[in-house]
Order: structure tokens, then C-alpha cells, then sequence
């Protein structure tokens, strides 16, 4: 009989050796897994810029495009004369943004921004929201221990960019 309980110890603790182990492989898998997917839910999609930032790009831009040499291709004069299409409107612009407080989805339209959409983020809540259309929209996540979080998002050439705080 004392050799049957000691099989039955050592069962068991084969047994439960195995469920730690199985425990261990599925926290280091999802730890793992949060590492990889985890940054790419919280990151800002894109290149982020300033108001100031875009100006300058744009201006560098078409001053390149104006020092361009005229080649047969550009030159007007040297293509055939084509119809051209009736003018389309200005196709809408969104735009997603990320902040410590939630995620906020922008559209440009004729100059005016238009909040989309927006969600906060675990442990936030919506305080203010304004929708637009307008020359400026925002929202503002209220957070843990009065730590808030707001977004401001006007159109500039028309595309969504992050409003300069001293506008």
C-alpha cells in the first residue's frame, strides 16, 4: 500500500508540473504577442507634423517643381491640345490620430475638418467633443488623477494636421 501512495504523489506532481509549465508557455506567448502587435495598435500612423513643418515642405516642394527644366513632355506648347474633364470636387481627406487619451478620426472637406470618429483609451473618458465641420475640431479624454489628454485637429491643404497650441 506505501508504494501505491507514492505513485499517486508522483503522479501528481507530474501532473501539476505540467499544468505550471503549460501556465508559463501561455503568459510568455501572450507577453510576446502583446510586444509585437502592441505597438503598432498605440503608434501614430504616419509621420506626424506640425502646421510649420508642412508649410515649409509645401513651399520647398513647389519651388522645385517651379525651378524644373522645361522639357518637351512639360512644355505646353509641344504637347497636343486635349479636352479636359469637368472639375471635380475636392475628394475628402481622414485622417487618424493617436494621443495618450484615445484615438480620433479626422476628415478634411473644403477647408473645414470634420470629427469622424473617436474612442478613448483604457482608463479614459470623453470630457469634450467638438464635431465640426469647422476651421478647427477637437476632442478631450479625461484620464486617471486629472490627467487629460486633448486633440486639435485643423485642415491645411486640405489634409488633417494637429492645430498649433497657440492658435
Amino acid at each position: 500500500m506505501l508504494g501505491h501512495s507514492w505513485v499517486m504523489r508522483r503522479r501528481t506532481l507530474l501532473v501539476l508540473a505540467a499544468w505550471l509549465s503549460a501556465i508559463l508557455a501561455a503568459i510568455i506567448v501572450g507577453v510576446v504577442a502583446v510586444e509585437l502587435v502592441g505597438a503598432r495598435i498605440v503608434s501614430t500612423p504616419g509621420d506626424v507634423r506640425s502646421q510649420a513643418e508642412l508649410k515649409r515642405a509645401l513651399a520647398a516642394s513647389r519651388s522645385k517643381e517651379s525651378r524644373a527644366p522645361s522639357s518637351p513632355a512639360t512644355n505646353p506648347e509641344s504637347r497636343p491640345a486635349r479636352t479636359t474633364a469637368p472639375a471635380t470636387p475636392n475628394p475628402t481627406v481622414r485622417r487618424e490620430f493617436t494621443i495618450t487619451g484615445g484615438v480620433a478620426e479626422v476628415e478634411c472637406l473644403g477647408g473645414l475638418a470634420r470629427l469622424v470618429s473617436w474612442s478613448p483609451s483604457r482608463g479614459y473618458r470623453v470630457d469634450e467633443v467638438d464635431r465640426g465641420p469647422d476651421d478647427e475640431v477637437s476632442v478631450k479624454f479625461d484620464g486617471p488623477d486629472d490627467d487629460d489628454s486633448d486633440l486639435e485637429v485643423a485642415c491645411f491643404d486640405g489634409l488633417p494636421v494637429v492645430a498649433d497650441e497657440d492658435d
